[in-house]
């Protein structure tokens, strides 16, 4: 009967060993990609930011602006550089070739306003895919903008 109750018993601790080593593996890894996904996201976070900010002063201030001058410049080194790697490219990056293009053509003010708006509300949207949570009532109010 010990031989019996013995193995019963040494069946069951190695079962929440291997079930304790499986959960801290899980745990270890998740933690891990949430640390990357949260690293991504901050980097994708601040070069929208900076990209929509460039946006609005080129669309809002006079041409001849230091300050409008300085964000197309900005604005190209994002569009040409850093934003490509975080960018969506359904939304952020057809929003930004947009702007590109119009910026060059030397589009009216209106035009750009209108543009930029486009920006930011597709910013909002690509974010809103990754953080779905903090977003969820904010692509209905994207999508009425529209």
């Amino acid at each position: 009967m010990k031989d019996e109750s013995y193995k019963r018993w040494d069946i069951i601790l190695k079962v929440v060993v291997i079930l304790g080593a499986a959960w801290t593996a899980w745990t270890y890894f998740d933690k891990k990609e949430t640390e990357f996904h949260k690293t991504f996201w901050d980097a994708q976070l601040k070069l929208y930011l900076e990209a929509t900010d460039a946006a609005s002063k080129i669309a809002n201030l006079p041409k001849k602006d230091k300050v409008r001058v300085d964000a197309i410049e900005k604005f190209s080194q994002l569009f040409y550089g850093p934003l490509h790697v975080v960018e969506d490219n359904e939304n952020v990056s057809d929003a930004m070739q947009r702007f590109e293009a119009c910026v060059k053509k030397k589009c009216r003010q209106t035009e750009l306003q209108n543009l930029s708006l486009e920006l930011a509300n597709a910013c909002t949207l690509s974010l809103s895919e990754d953080w779905n949570h903090k977003f969820k009532d904010y692509r209905k109010l994207v999508a009425e903008r529209r």
